[in-house]
């Protein structure tokens, strides 16, 4: 049976076709470096980027100051320190005891102070009925899991909000990202062959 997957002999080949495949794009795309927290572990960033942007966007994430020099750079904010150690504590039931705030502090800063990804560590630790002390620890071993977890009862939906919405975490956010960009890349790259 063939497969309709490029197979490509390196990763330099693959890269090569998909910057070609963008640069000769018709329709919009958009690339994304996400987690761009350490630029300099890409010998140049930018031999990853396609030779003609006609119809594309680039978007570099992260939190390292350099990678301004990238292109016009757009700050997103998160929340505070406080409204951050609010969340966590108040979704978590966590009491609000000094150790508990300090650990909460500490969490807040790892997850960069974001809403979504507050809420949805505050219901791991809920939960899982694990105390703050310890999150920082299994998030270090257990990223990809904490990321997807979902509870049951949960506001951020995708669709109509009934029995058939899909609950939204921050792995799925970014997964229905990665699906649309390479579902227009397909089709794009369908169209030019």
């Amino acid at each position: 049976m063939a497969s309709d997957r490029a197979q490509f002999p390196d990763a330099d080949a693959a890269i090569q076709y998909a910057k070609s495949s963008l640069s000769n794009a018709v329709s919009p795309w958009l690339l994304i470096f996400d987690n761009l927290d350490d630029p300099y572990v890409f010998k140049d960033v930018k031999s990853y980027v396609p030779n003609v942007l006609a119809n594309g966007s680039i978007l570099y994430i992260s939190r390292h100051s350099d990678t301004t020099r990238l292109g016009t750079p757009f700050p997103v904010e998160g929340m505070t320190e406080d409204e951050a150690v609010q969340l966590l504590l108040h979704r978590s039931q966590a009491e609000t005891a000094d150790e508990n705030v300090a650990h909460a502090k500490g969490i807040a800063a790892e997850l960069g102070f974001f809403p979504l990804a507050m809420d949805q560590a505050a219901s791991y630790i809920h939960s899982h009925r694990l105390p703050l002390a310890k999150f920082l620890t299994y998030y270090s071993k257990r990223k990809a899991e904490i990321l997807r977890h979902t509870p049951q009862l949960w506001e951020y939906k995708k669709g109509p909000l009934n029995q058939n919405s899909i609950a939204i975490n921050a792995f799925t956010t970014w997964s229905y990202l990665w699906l649309y960009c390479s579902t227009r890349l397909r089709a794009t790259t369908s169209n030019a062959c």
